[in-house]
């Protein structure tokens, strides 16, 4: 059996905790948590006993030498993902780092080059890549049913009327707002899909009058089709999760990948039915038969598990496979929200990729 992997998990909040930190605990094969930076006491002594806990990045990076750590896992506020991520590669760590991996382009750039110079993985968590939902939509398109895309939409709507007292992501401080927090997901699956977009024009805006922006609606142009991606605060009906538009069919979906609730009620990926979606809940896929009459039927949905993504970085770390992401990737999503926020105040002006 393989030495298991060591990892210093910086940050237990909200990401920290109820994503990688359960990630973690239920891959306990692969990977052993020995240190967690925590701001403040709260959970990750009972639930990671054996790990050194430590308050700072001075002390995580102590900690990191002292335990013989292998990878950080990089799930501090988003401000700090960008600086966080090249102090551990600068000290001979893989990293691992949540969504955005930087606040801007030049963040990622540098975090990138840094990477190339100590001879380490850089790996943004794109994790939606193993959603059940868009795990479908890939085998449906590649089945070659919807024939040649004229359209592709997908949303993430909220229905959130009153920005959350408190919370960061509203203040309006670097780092807040929605296009940084969900724009990432969205973005990268459809240039996992479809590859570089040869535009990108946008609106960036705040709908409740809030501090920071709670609303997008990005068209990324390819040859022959565009590409819209969106979401609001204010989505009381939600707009479908993805919607394709074929010329020899329509694939719709509603309704978000079902691992992430679980996880935030403290329960642990596994079991017969972890990342299946209900059956009422599976996409829907209209074509036409011989005759000219249309054809419908709910597409088998496939099993979603971020436990996936893991996997496969410890395969890389190991030095038996690719990395389930790359340093290019996040670059490329942060270069497509970089142009969204200069479109956006250009008045949506269409800019080149």
């Amino acid at each position: 059996m393989s030495q298991k992997i060591r990892v210093l998990l910086a940050g237990y909040g909200l990401a920290g905790r109820s994503i990688h930190g359960a990630l973690l605990r239920s891959l306990t094969a692969d990977f052993e948590v020995v240190t967690v930076l925590e701001r403040t006491p709260a959970q990750a002594a009972a639930e990671f006993p054996a790990a050194r806990i430590v308050r700072d990045l001075d002390g995580a990076l102590a900690a990191a030498r002292e335990t013989g750590a292998v990878l950080a896992v990089v799930a501090t506020p988003t401000a700090l993902h960008a600086a966080h991520a090249r102090a551990f590669l600068e000290a001979g760590l893989h990293v691992l780092v949540d969504k955005p991996a930087g606040l801007d382009g030049s963040e990622v750039r540098a975090t990138s080059d840094t990477a190339d110079a100590a001879g380490r993985l850089f790996v943004p968590f794109h994790n939606r890549r193993y959603d059940s939902d868009f795990l479908t939509l890939r085998e449906v398109l590649a089945s070659g049913r919807l024939g040649r895309v004229a359209a592709f939409e997908a949303r993430w709507d909220r229905f959130r009327p009153a920005p959350q007292p408190g919370a960061w992501r509203e203040e309006g401080g670097p780092g807040s707002g929605v296009l940084l927090d969900l724009g990432p997901h969205l973005v990268d699956q459809a240039l996992a899909l479809f590859g570089t977009p040869r535009s990108v024009a946008a609106s960036v805006r705040s709908e409740r009058g809030g501090k920071s922006d709670d609303a997008f609606d990005l068209a990324l142009a390819y040859g022959g089709f565009e590409c819209r991606l969106g979401s609001s605060a204010l989505g009381a009906f939600p707009g479908a999760r993805f919607h394709v538009r074929g010329t020899a069919g329509s694939w719709l979906k509603r309704g978000i990948d079902p691992q992430e609730a679980p996880l935030r009620s403290g329960k642990l990926p596994g079991g017969a039915d972890w990342g299946l979606e209900a059956e009422s809940e599976r996409g829907e896929l209209i074509t036409l038969a011989q005759d000219g009459s249309p054809v419908f039927e709910r597409t088998e949905a496939g099993r979603g598990d971020w436990r996936r993504f893991y996997r496969a970085l410890a395969d890389a770390i190991r030095g038996r496979g690719e990395a389930p992401a790359r340093a290019e990737d996040a670059l490329r999503v942060a270069r497509v929200l970089d142009l969204a926020r200069e479109s956006s105040a250009l008045g949506g002006a269409p800019l080149v990729y």
